[in-house]
């Protein structure tokens, strides 16, 4: 943890626990999830975002999926699709963390949303007056499915 991130990302009020949490984070990633160190770093900064957003480590115990979902929609809801799916990612690991070291009781990880995203993607163009016109007049309307 570089000097001065707990006092930028408002946990410095915490004493020593923000920490000692983000410490056994960063200690449980390397072996776990076979990370880089930059991108411990990147996780570890969009956790502490999260901590911040919760209350404090020690708000951890007592989150549950709503809590977490809660979060995730409020923190995404003016970042681009890399940032969220930045926090997605990270979010997921520590709440496998979490889990894993006792601090939550039920597994969490699967409250975080997926971002959406779909390239290409737009609302549907609506049709023309002529258009259904034309598409109304080629029903056969003695028909019960309308074709002939």
């Amino acid at each position: 943890m570089e000097t001065g991130d707990d006092e930028r990302c408002g946990l410095a009020g915490d004493g020593d626990g923000a920490a000692v949490l983000m410490a056994e984070f960063g200690t449980w990633l390397d072996p776990e999830r076979d990370l880089s160190a930059v991108s411990v770093r990147c996780y570890s900064k969009q956790v502490k975002a999260f901590l911040v957003g919760i209350g404090g480590p020690g708000a951890v115990s007592g989150l549950n999926a709503g809590r977490v979902t809660a979060f995730m929609m409020d923190h995404c809801r003016d970042r681009n699709t890399w940032s969220a799916r930045a926090m997605v990612t990270s979010l997921r690991a520590f709440l496998r963390f979490a889990h894993a070291t006792g601090r939550t009781a039920v597994p969490l990880a699967g409250a975080v949303p997926a971002v959406a995203s779909w390239r290409l993607a737009t609302l549907p163009r609506g049709l023309q007056a002529s258009e259904i016109e034309r598409l109304l007049a080629d029903c056969e309307l003695t028909t019960m499915c309308g074709r002939g």
